[in-house]
């Protein structure tokens, strides 16, 4: 069996109570009224900014797309609108609504869908031999295991992977080329991409284009710090925020340590740093795969580097030829979009999972 690269998307979580976009607003209210009454404020300058808004945006009195809302922040931010003022507080909103989930997600242990996900993982790439040692000289270091790009902030994945007795790799920094590189490879033996960032990755306002901090999380709340320079992190938003014990390395304020979410939309792998790298190393992966899975992901529109991503990994020489596609949403709509993008990438082989949740497809279809 040849190497699979799988993309997860929102739908992935929802069994374990993550919000979606679709009900994300009503979320962070029910947060805001039960666990973290720091968010009311912010909420309420949102609430107002979206009726100042009501034509730039898929919303109405029952619906906000938090990802257009998210997108349009980033954007007005970057170009110095006005609107633009109000990303920290989203970025406060989302990030403390998804922690404040994962909390309760992963209270009694790791979550057993994404547990059953990493078993089974396990046993296809050892099926394969894909965790044999494969280095030859003159040849560069690498994992030929399967691929994981995970477009969701929650960390379950990780935690149930981590509570495997593995650590996941981000690819915010390079692999070992030396002989340190099979002690990483048995303790990192996947690809955990994450191109829209993740809850436990950390980052210094004051200093964006400085050292990056991310934690990994071990069995919900102590953490491990993995990797070159980084030293400094903590498990998740709620542990971060309110803390004075933490500090930057470089000015030592605890002040500005910030969730690295970002929204969907063009530009995240442009520039340089870390995030290029994960943007990166998801075109690599697909290149050299022969089959993806996606899963749960709606192909939303403000999401469009994925279809460019995709298009780059099935250029000449690619052996990306076959393609499952599951979604709880069986709907022809669904079905044509996915047709068109896979279609026109020359992928044509394509198994329809549809009306399928991904915890049926762990449980009775993954593999196959």
């Amino acid at each position: 069996m040849a190497k699979t690269v799988y993309v997860l998307g929102a739908g992935c979580s929802y069994h374990a109570g993550i919000p979606v976009a679709r009900n994300f607003w009503d979320a962070a209210k029910a947060t805001a009224a039960e666990a973290v009454p720091d968010l009311v404020g912010p909420l309420e300058r949102l609430t107002n900014l979206l009726l100042e808004l009501p034509k730039a945006l898929d919303t109405d009195d029952d619906y906000v797309n938090v990802e257009e809302f998210f997108a349009l922040l980033e954007v007005a931010r970057e170009c110095g609108i006005p609107a633009g003022e109000n990303y920290e507080s989203l970025l406060l909103v989302l990030s403390a609504t998804i922690d404040h989930a994962c909390q309760e997600a992963i209270h009694s242990g790791p979550d057993r869908v994404y547990t059953k996900f990493v078993d089974t993982l396990v046993s296809l790439n050892r099926n394969r031999g894909a965790f044999e040692d494969r280095y030859l000289p003159d040849q560069h270091f690498d994992l030929y295991t399967d691929t994981v790009i995970n477009f969701n902030y929650d960390i379950l994945l990780d935690h149930a992977l981590t509570s495997y007795g593995m650590l996941p790799y981000y690819a915010l920094h390079r692999i070992p080329t030396d002989e340190s590189f099979f002690e990483f490879k048995n303790s990192h033996p996947f690809h955990i991409l994450k191109p829209h960032g993740s809850l436990n990755w950390l980052l210094c306002a004051k200093h964006p284009g400085g050292d990056w901090a991310w934690a990994i999380p071990q069995d919900g709340q102590s953490i491990k710090l993995e990797g070159g320079k980084p030293n400094w992190a903590h498990l998740l938003w709620r542990s971060v925020h309110g803390r004075r014990d933490l500090a930057c390395p470089k000015c030592g304020s605890p002040e500005h340590l910030k969730p690295v979410l970002l929204a969907p939309g063009y530009g995240k792998y442009a520039g340089d740093g870390p995030m290029k790298m994960v943007w990166n190393s998801m075109v690599h992966e697909m290149y050299r795969a022969e089959k993806i899975v996606i899963a749960g992901y709606s192909l939303p529109p403000t999401d469009f580097d994925f279809a460019n991503m995709l298009r780059a990994a099935t250029s000449k020489g690619s052996e990306l030829k076959r393609a499952d596609v599951v979604n709880l949403d069986d709907s022809s709509e669904l079905k044509e979009k996915y047709r068109n993008l896979l279609c026109k990438v020359g992928i044509k082989d394509i198994k329809w999972n549809l009306g399928v949740s991904f915890q049926e497809y762990v449980e009775n279809f993954m593999g196959g």
